[in-house]
């Protein structure tokens, strides 16, 4: 077992290194530790091509709030690896954060890749995302 510094140094080493083009063997399998070393050591991660990773909820909640950090909705919300923000809070029943993003301007009629949208994916109670368009 590592000494817990040499454990947060591995930590920090792996969140700075973090890239979605080149994932790391073994994340698929277990992507628990990557995004607990993002989360803690560098929680908005800045990638190669300029976009961001936010591993903390505040931390995403504050970037979309922000109008000048989020000037570009449509870019934004797009889905680049799987569900969009909105479905993502849609499918896991986030009504409170459902309605934020779509208060910033997230496309509802965007669809995931089995081509559902975040009305089709809503939860239970989840208010504002049963009223969105199909």
């Amino acid at each position: 077992m590592r000494a817990p510094d040499a454990q947060a140094a591995a930590a920090k080493s792996v969140a700075q290194a973090f890239q979605l083009s080149a994932l790391p063997d073994g994340f698929y399998d277990d992507p628990y530790p990557y995004f607990a070393a993002l989360t803690e050591h560098d929680p908005v991660h800045v990638l190669a091509d300029g976009s961001l990773i936010l591993a903390g909820y505040a931390d995403v909640v504050a970037m979309y709030r922000n109008p000048v950090a989020s000037s570009d909705k449509k870019v934004e919300f797009l889905p680049k690896f799987g569900d969009t923000p909105l479905i993502v809070a849609c499918a896991k029943g986030h009504a409170a954060t459902a309605s934020l993003l779509l208060e910033r301007g997230a496309d509802p009629t965007l669809r995931d890749q089995e081509g559902r949208t975040a009305s089709e994916r809503s939860a239970p109670g989840t208010a504002p995302c049963r009223t969105l368009p199909r």
